[in-house]
């Protein structure tokens, strides 16, 4: 079918993944720095052009050296229009900008805004430099360090700066049906329109509470569909979740882990499933799966993109070190279309203004798709470098059926090393008709259940303080004078809820009575407090935490900022294992035995190690981003070369005290699905039995199963 179809081009945000390590790359085509600087006022450049190559007639052509402005730094790039990419520029001593546009078919060259994006944007943005293309027309970019947004008009008369979501924005997605920016909240987890017409912003899908967690995932404009992944908090099953953009409703949840793509009027969906992806169609109406074809992959594939328009998929990835192929396939007739390679051996890895030239394949000369792949003894998995080199492809903007190719770009952690024409006129025909996938049967999409019926969250506190034995407080009455931090009043009664029922979730994780058992002659029971944002007040303690628990007046309270939802139940446990150790502290002191024994701790440490016995460093910074990596799961010796048993930490926040310690093991332990590897160090293997001991012996386990469900992930193992 592919004779007479002519393919679109798929617009590419440049440095695809890379932009928030990688920053831009300063591109100087010449020695003349004359027009470094951008002079002149904000607004629409005067529109000169010049005319430099065209899109050639070779498999591959990289946009020429001419098309980068001399010592700018390239911000972000899209496709314009039919045959046009826009480029973003950038004054690196200045907070000054270009946009130019770059013409394939002409060559043409076309300055058409010049000076400041906006109105004070230097206020705004800590780097002149970093920026994702949310748009290509309207062009739309956002500063990916202040996440203010940039929207030029049509005619790039006027660029507008617009902040709508502070730092807590994820997934923004301009549809132009709404002439509206998506985004969906970090903390509630919602998803918001703001109109770029009206400036007013509006609720598009709030019903978030019975989710633990919530990712927006992507779009499908035209069924007016958003998706997302995340976990119900009623029985942490993982589910894709499908919510109707015009009614704000969840319309299914779905089997997790796929991927869905709308492309001439169909839906389709993608899963991985061994060495192939499974492509199939999804029919909203009925809400089924059904069977479509599978690809088979060689390699790992790095980005995929699929065509609306014309029902294409473009498939890219990675054979070796320095070969990637590039694939594009008919999801309607279901052939495999082209196929190409891409050697990648002549890059430097250190950005354009380093190239060298070497007796290597040159960049971008097209080997031959039939020849055999590396031997097995040449792939080499090296450690991580700032020499890797990363191709890829993405789409924002589809082109018209002229255009005859794809872009991609070519980038490593030092920024731009080039901006790639896939051209399909002379790419590597093939022709391959594809085989039928596998069943869809098992994949579930179902109505979401209904709402259970909690009452007010006052009840539902009052409920849960009487069945486990403890004192919940929420609201004005959550927020008291505590030791060491302040906290704000937590008003919104979604996230309470939401709040309470991760409460609810984490204390079955416990055994029947196991709370009840912190009143006893000692101890006056356990309090918890849904607040708001907490902040410290005294010394040596963190900014902004998750939670925080201390012993007052024989009362164990532990108070957590509700708006935390992602990381609670890990908070929970946190705090609650600080509570552990405070009673078996305690239990010491009623009798002779020693429960919890910090030399008998010690010794499952390193030779000599010590703990930090602070959260902050004598520069007051904390040691929990500035500690030494060595002996946690970020040592060389874990990351690199797999030794479980050189790991004795979770992360440098256990080496802050004997307790913090502790308490980060026992998080991992009751809320990781999936343990890691290092857990089965033998280090930490004492340091649990011992700690699971203890625990055994301080309480009365009347009761108690013969496996806790701490002991049973232990037992367990890692995955």
């Amino acid at each position: 079918m592919l004779g007479n179809k002519k393919i679109l081009f798929c617009a590419s945000t440049l440095l695809c993944g890379l932009a928030l390590l990688a920053g831009c790359s300063s591109i100087k085509s010449g020695a003349d720095t004359s027009d470094i600087k951008i002079e002149g006022s904000s607004g629409p450049a005067e529109t000169s052009a010049e005319v430099i190559s065209s899109l050639d007639s070779d498999v591959f052509f990289s946009l020429p050296e001419g098309s980068f402005a001399k010592g700018l730094d390239l911000c972000a790039a899209d496709m314009y229009d039919d045959d046009t990419v826009e480029l973003l520029y950038a004054d690196p001593d200045s907070f000054k900008y270009k946009v130019t546009l770059y013409s394939l078919e002409t060559g043409e060259l076309t300055d058409v805004y010049k000076g400041v994006l906006a109105t004070g944007a230097a206020d705004y943005s800590l780097f002149p430099d970093n920026f994702m293309v949310i748009n290509a027309s309207p062009f739309i970019v956002q500063d990916i360090w202040s996440s203010m947004l940039y929207v030029f008009s049509d005619d790039f008369d006027t660029c507008k700066a617009i902040d709508i979501a502070d730092w807590n924005a994820n997934g923004l997605e301009y549809i132009e049906k709404d002439n509206s920016i998506f985004y969906q909240d970090f903390n509630t987890y919602s998803l918001y329109r703001y109109n770029l017409y009206t400036a007013v912003t509006t609720d598009a899908f709030t019903d978030t509470l019975d989710y633990q967690s919530l990712w927006l995932e992507g779009f499908l404009e035209d069924s007016r569909i958003a998706v997302f992944s995340g976990s119900r908090i009623s029985d942490s099953e993982y589910v894709d979740v499908l919510v109707d953009l015009d009614t704000g409703e969840a319309l299914f949840e779905t089997t997790p882990n796929i991927v869905f793509y709308e492309a001439g009027g169909n839906i389709y969906v993608i899963r991985e499933e061994e060495n192939n992806l499974v492509i199939g169609l999804f029919d909203k109406k009925a809400a089924v799966f059904e069977r479509g074809f599978e690809i088979e992959l060689e390699n790992y594939y790095v980005s995929m993109y699929v065509d609306q328009e014309e029902e294409l998929l473009f498939i890219c990835s990675q054979e070796d070190p320095n070969t990637y192929s590039l694939s594009c396939y008919d999801l309607a007739d279901r052939e495999l279309l082209y196929k190409d390679k891409y050697d990648i051996s002549g890059y430097t890895g250190k950005g354009t203004d380093t190239a060298i030239d070497t007796d290597a394949t040159k960049p971008g000369e097209s080997m031959d798709p039939q020849s055999d792949p590396l031997s097995d003894d040449t792939w080499v998995e090296s450690d991580f470098n700032e020499d890797y080199i990363n191709l890829r492809f993405a789409g924002s903007q589809s082109l018209s059926p002229d255009a005859d190719g794809i872009l991609f770009s070519v980038a490593s952690w030092n920024g731009l090393e080039d901006i790639v024409v896939w051209n399909l006129e002379n790419a590597g025909a093939r022709d391959e008709s594809l085989s039928s996938s596998a069943d869809w049967t098992d994949f579930e999409c179902t109505v979401p259940a209904a709402k259970e019926d909690y009452g007010s969250n006052s009840e539902y506190a009052e409920a849960l303080s009487n069945k486990y034995g403890v004192n919940v407080f929420i609201g004005k009455n959550a927020v008291i004078t505590f030791q060491d931090y302040e906290a704000e009043v937590m008003e919104d009664e979604g996230t309470v809820y939401r709040a309470l029922a991760l409460l609810e979730k984490t204390l079955q994780l416990y055994p029947d009575g196991f709370f009840k058992q912190f009143t006893d002659s000692w101890l006056r029971g356990m309090c918890f407090y849904m607040v708001g944002r907490i902040s410290p007040v005294g010394e040596n303690t963190i900014d902004d935490p998750g939670g925080f628990a201390y012993m007052d007046s024989g009362i164990q309270m532990i108070v957590l900022n509700a708006d935390y939802t992602y990381a609670m139940q890990q908070n929970i446990c946190h705090e609650i294992s600080h509570a552990i150790d405070k009673r078996l502290e305690n239990m010491g002191y009623e009798g002779d035995k020693l429960y919890m024994d910090e030399s008998v701790w010690a010794s499952f440490n390193p030779e000599g190690f010590d703990y930090y016995y602070s959260y902050i460093n004598e520069n007051g910074e904390s040691n929990q981003y500035l500690g030494s990596d060595e002996y946690t799961m970020y040592d060389p010796a874990y990351m690199m070369d797999g030794n479980a048993d050189s790991v004795y930490f979770v992360d440098n926040y256990s080496k802050t005290y004997p307790t913090e310690d502790r308490a980060r093991l026992m998080e991992m332990i009751l809320v990781e699905e999936d343990l890691p590897e290092y857990m089965n160090s033998v280090h930490i293997q004492k340091k649990l039995t011992y700690y699971f001991s203890a625990i055994r012996e301080a309480w009365d386990t009347t009761g108690w199963p013969e496996v806790t469900s701490w002991e049973e992930a232990l037992e367990a193992g890692p995955a």
